[in-house]
């Protein structure tokens, strides 16, 4: 039986990965395949939480909330996943293949330690064990994995996070990451492909990765979800820091409210300004060269640079947050009053040169408020047209 292991990296459509391993479960029990489920059954983050250093406290809420608070405790728990995972594959029938999968091996396991743990979680049940490993611009990744931590209730500025973004950031640096699976799996055991659509099988993450695990599967029975875990507009991230700064509202966020925001505002965020992503990106030159050489054999920059398009920064968008914010404040902690459907309204009216989809979530939101509103009706026939002739162009 083979094992193969997919570890990321983070903010490279794990979450897409997941998802259709697990809606696929079926399809994929027929061909022989079998997605491990009792360490998660989308994301199997429990293998690299077990696996971590007990010294770490990096991720001490997650065992904390658990009940896991001394380092014997953390060693059986790990023993207790090891014993379910020999039982999970012991049980099977027919299968050639199982499948786990967690981005948190990129980020969770930072030396050779802990993946040497995990690889003795494994035992010796399987004939061969493949590591798979997708690779994305730091820089692109740092600004998405940016907005992936304010939906988890950060609230620093991009220009604060972003010194994160460093070769001596484990989280970063690829040939480290790259060289700790190898020093423990074997280079031969690395397979290791960007996360660039031009470079995907069919540009689709999902079918590149069951290619390269060898599931072949007609196209038109594979279950496809709709794209999840997309990024926060601007709007929606100066929205949530300035929710998640504010020690009034209760967290975490209602669901209702944080699916609202996720749907609503999601689309590409401001950006680091030109000079900034220059400077970020060379000082991953070195590594990245040695990298390309390395794990792809190849001399030519295993990144090219992508200058950001879009502006840095939007003074206008703050400027609309910090209007509604005591609007916000009300709706999230208490019943709305009719005076809040004027504020949404003439908040989206200033609004509606500049972001026109910003403009009719606001005005839809005055609309729930005020049903029967003249004016916020008429604007937001316009508005839906507006942007239903913008979907045209």
């Amino acid at each position: 039986m083979k094992l193969i292991v997919h570890i990321g990296t983070e903010k490279t459509g794990t979450s897409s990965i997941q998802n259709a391993l697990f809606e696929n479960k079926v399809l994929l029990l027929k061909a022989g395949f079998y997605f491990s489920q009792c360490a998660g059954n989308r994301n199997n983050i429990q293998f690299p939480l077990s696996c971590m250093g007990h010294d770490r406290e990096d991720e001490d809420h997650y065992f904390t909330r658990n009940g896991i608070t001394t380092s014997q405790q953390r060693g059986q728990y790990y023993n207790d996943l090891k014993k379910n995972f020999v039982d999970e594959v012991n049980a099977l029938k027919d299968i050639h293949t199982v499948i786990i999968s967690s981005e948190h091996f990129h980020s969770l396991l930072v030396n050779v330690q802990e993946v040497e743990t995990f690889k003795a979680l494994l035992g010796n049940m399987f004939s061969s064990i493949k590591i798979v490993c997708y690779l994305r611009d730091q820089v692109a990744t740092c600004i998405s994995h940016y907005s992936t931590r304010i939906k988890t209730g950060d609230s620093d500025e991009l220009s604060t996070f972003i010194q994160r973004c460093s070769p001596q950031n484990p989280y970063y640096n690829y040939l480290d990451l790259l060289d700790r699976w190898s020093a423990v799996f074997g280079k031969s055991n690395l397979v290791v492909d960007l996360f660039d659509k031009k470079n995907l099988k069919n540009n689709d993450i999902v079918d590149d990765f069951f290619y390269k695990i060898e599931f072949d599967a007609p196209q038109a029975k594979i279950v496809r979800s709709k794209q999840i875990n997309q990024s926060l507009n601007y709007i929606g991230q100066c929205l949530l820091k300035a929710i998640n700064s504010d020690p009034t509202i209760k967290k975490p966020l209602n669901p209702a409210v944080s699916k609202f925001i996720d749907t609503q505002y999601s689309g590409k965020a401001g950006n680091v300004d030109g000079p900034t992503y220059q400077r970020l990106f060379q000082q991953f030159k070195v590594i990245n060269t040695q990298v390309a050489l390395k794990y792809f054999n190849k001399k030519t920059p295993m990144f090219l640079p992508s200058l950001p398009q879009e502006k840095h920064k939007n003074e206008e968008a703050e400027q609309v947050i910090k209007d509604l914010f005591p609007l916000i404040q009300l709706l999230i902690c208490s019943t709305t009053d009719d005076i809040y459907a004027d504020i949404c309204r003439d908040v989206a009216i200033k609004l509606e040169n500049a972001e026109i989809d910003a403009a009719y979530n606001l005005m839809s939101l005055a609309h729930k408020i005020r049903p029967e509103g003249p004016t916020i009706k008429s604007k937001l026939r316009l508005y839906s047209g507006l942007i239903n002739e913008a979907t045209k162009l």
